[in-house]
């Protein structure tokens, strides 16, 4: 099945709502923003973006310091509590601006010793980010809206068009040290800037409180949808079907039923897999379109795509008016090998010193006129992985129907 007319959805404001809640202090306003952020898989993916506060602590003598609190490694927005926020000495922190380099195994040993609790979690590899903003409020997020437009080929040109000079672009770079000072430069340098786009990644907006920030990621995300729409509309997602395959809802499934167990073996070179199936409109959409194995195979939507849904699917052609049940699964092992062969190659050419290759196998499989089905060694994993891929088809879907989808990662 396919969709006449692309749509980004609006993003509704549920921060009154959820005041009823009673947030009063400055940690319990910005996890109630987390949370209203993390609710809404369409602007923050599972375990992904990141929100800060700054303000007054003590630390563990009774002194009053300037501090800054940020969603620590490891937590998500949604389900997120207080104490999975890190709380850092901000003075010791804000020098790093001067400073031209640093490495990660710097930022890390630095930002360890500004931690007031060395029990809290680990700091975020965006600490950096959220502190070189002048801003009691910072919030990072990687909307669908937003990375429709980020991952365009002519992004820059796109958000430009969208938010003219309220809005700072920032080529893709890996985050770190780098990344937060062309951030926090950017920012300091334009006191009228209202949000920063990063290239191939996501959004980054602030505000005097936390509900300024949670608002102004609403209304820059609606702003994105809007544009995208008036530039789509009328045309067919992935550029519409590539045909009619004959296949029903339930005959899709009886399909995948049948190949399942040999999928299961394919994906389970190292380690047993549990899978999920995926035959959702969406998934349908993407699966039996005339642009769908060559936007996928692409590359990641997002980064923090990455450790869920690899860098690409396993794309699996089908046609059931030729091909046999037998075929399918033939194809289906001969792809798998063929995909950790690539995948291995792909590590060996890109690994830094230390590196450890994870699973080689695809965690995402999608097989034309079929469906999709993840992969994971537990039912959570394998449903994140399908969840990302979701958000996948969405940015690649917006990106490809107001430019042309380009990848965020190598």
């Amino acid at each position: 099945m396919s969709v006449a007319i692309p749509t980004v959805a609006p993003v509704p404001d549920q921060w009154v709502q959820a005041q009823a809640a009673g947030a009063t202090s400055t940690l319990e306003e910005v996890l109630l923003a987390s949370h209203l952020l993390g609710a809404n898989r369409a602007l923050a993916n599972f375990g992904g973006g990141n929100t800060s506060a700054k303000g007054i602590a003590t630390d563990h003598v009774g002194r009053e310091v300037s501090a800054i609190w940020v969603k620590g490694s490891g937590s998500d927005l949604a389900t997120m509590s207080a104490s999975d926020f890190t709380e850092l000495r901000l003075d010791e922190i804000l020098p790093l601006l001067q400073r031209t380099e640093m490495s990660d195994e710097e930022m890390v040993a630095h930002l360890a010793r500004c931690q007031l609790d060395p029990a809290a979690p680990r700091s975020s590899i965006e600490t950096l980010l959220h502190a070189f903003i002048p801003a009691a409020h910072v919030h990072h997020t990687h909307p669908d809206a937003i990375n429709a437009l980020a991952c365009a080929r002519d992004g820059r040109q796109l958000i430009g068009e969208c938010f003219g000079d309220s809005a700072a672009w920032i080529e893709y770079i890996r985050p770190g040290f780098t990344l937060a000072k062309q951030v926090g430069e950017a920012v300091r340098a334009k006191p009228g800037l209202r949000l920063v786009v990063l290239a191939k990644h996501g959004l980054v907006v602030w505000g005097d409180t936390a509900r300024d920030a949670y608002e102004q990621t609403i209304a820059v995300c609606n702003q994105a949808a809007d544009l995208v729409n008036a530039r789509t509309e009328g045309r067919r997602r992935f550029a519409g079907p590539a045909g009619d395959a004959g296949l029903d809802a339930d005959a899709r499934r009886a399909a995948l039923a049948q190949i399942l167990p040999t999928l299961r073996g394919a994906l389970s070179s190292q380690r047993g897999k549990l899978l999920l199936t995926d035959t959702s409109p969406a998934v349908c959409e993407l699966v039996q379109s005339r642009d769908g194995a060559a936007v996928a195979t692409i590359g990641a939507a997002c980064p923090d795509h990455l450790v869920h849904t690899k860098r690409v699917p396993m794309w699996v052609s089908y046609d059931p008016a030729h091909d046999t049940i037998a075929q399918l699964r033939d194809r289906v092992v001969a792809h798998a090998a063929d995909y950790r062969r690539e995948y291995e190659a792909y590590f060996e050419r890109y690994a830094a010193t230390g590196d450890r290759m994870s699973d080689p196998d695809p965690r995402v499989v999608l097989i034309e006129n079929l469906g999709m089905v993840t992969a994971g060694t537990t039912p959570k994993a394998a449903r994140i992985s399908r969840d990302l891929y979701h958000r996948a088809i969405e940015v690649m879907a917006g990106a490809g129907s107001v430019s042309r989808f380009r990848r965020s990662s190598r």
